[in-house]
C-alpha cells in the first residue's frame, strides 16, 4: 500500500473546482463518472464573462501518490474548444476501450487548461493560464449517493474499507486508509465529542484517497484528545471513520 501525502489543496494552478469561477466559467459535473457497461459522459461548459474563452480539454492516468501520467484509452472530444461570451459547450467524454466492469474502477484526471488571449491586457505584465482538474472515474461499483438505490449498502462499503490515523509526530496530519476497491471522496471532517455533538475540523473537500492508498491530509485544527470520533462524509454519504491505532 502506498502512502500519498497530499496538501491541503492541490500542486499549484490546479483546483478543485465548484461549479462557478471567479472568471466566469462554469462546469457540470464536477464529479465525472462513466459507470459500468457505459462508454460516454458529457461535460457541460459555460462561458459567463463577456470576452471568449479558449480551452485544451486532457485526461490523464491518476495512480495512488497523486501520480499522473499520459494515457489514450479515454479520450475528450473536441480536445480543444472556444466558447464564445454567453455560450455553452458540451465536450463528450469517451472510453475507447473495452466497457469497465463493476468491480473494477480507473481513476483519471480531468484537465481544463485555458489558454489566455495574447492580446488581452496584462496585469503587472504578467499572462496567467488558469488550470482545473476534475476527478474521472470510470467503471466500479456507483458510490455516487444521488443516484445510488441503495444508501444503506453504500454506507456499509464504505465502513468497511475505511479507517483513520493521526499522524503528529512531524506535522498535524490525518491519515485515510482506504482498503477497498473503489475510491473515496471525503468532505466535511467532523470531530465527536462526549456528549456525541459533532463538530466541523473541515468544512469543504478534504480530497480524495484512491483504493488501496494511505492518503495523507494536513489540518489545520487538530480534534481535541478526548474526541470520541471522526466523520466524514464520504461519496456523499456520513461515515463514522474507525480508528487504525496510532
Amino acid at each position: 500500500m502506498k502512502i500519498n501525502w497530499l496538501p491541503f489543496f492541490w500542486i499549484l494552478m490546479t483546483l478543485f473546482i465548484t461549479p462557478a469561477f471567479a472568471n466566469g466559467l462554469s462546469i457540470s459535473p464536477v464529479n465525472l463518472n462513466i459507470p459500468a457497461g457505459k462508454q460516454t459522459a458529457l461535460l457541460k461548459l459555460y462561458n459567463r464573462s463577456d470576452a471568449p474563452l479558449v480551452m485544451q480539454v486532457r485526461i490523464l492516468d491518476w495512480a495512488a501518490s497523486n501520480q499522473l501520467s499520459a494515457q489514450d484509452v479515454v479520450v475528450a472530444s473536441p480536445p480543444a474548444i472556444r466558447i464564445a461570451p454567453g455560450a455553452r459547450q458540451l465536450v463528450r467524454i469517451v472510453n475507447t476501450g473495452t466497457p469497465a466492469a463493476t468491480g473494477v474502477e480507473k481513476a483519471y484526471r480531468l484537465l481544463l487548461d485555458e489558454i489566455p488571449d495574447p492580446e488581452a491586457p496584462r496585469g503587472n505584465g504578467l499572462l496567467l493560464q488558469m488550470r482545473y482538474s476534475l476527478p474521472l472515474f470510470v467503471g466500479g461499483a456507483d458510490l455516487d449517493s444521488r443516484r445510488s438505490g441503495d444508501i444503506q449498502s453504500l454506507k456499509t462499503l464504505l465502513q468497511q474499507a475505511l479507517s483513520y490515523r493521526l499522524v503528529l509526530e512531524r506535522d498535524r496530519l490525518l491519515e485515510v486508509i482506504n482498503n477497498g476497491a473503489l475510491h473515496a471522496r471525503i468532505a466535511k471532517l467532523r470531530y465527536l465529542d462526549g456528549e456525541g455533538a459533532s463538530h466541523s475540523l473541515v468544512p469543504g473537500l478534504l480530497g480524495y484517497a484512491l483504493p488501496g492508498e494511505r492518503a495523507g491530509f494536513a489540518l489545520h485544527t487538530l480534534p481535541p484528545a478526548d474526541m470520541t470520533g471522526l466523520v466524514a462524509e464520504i461519496n456523499g454519504v456520513d461515515i463514522h471513520l474507525q480508528s487504525a491505532g496510532q
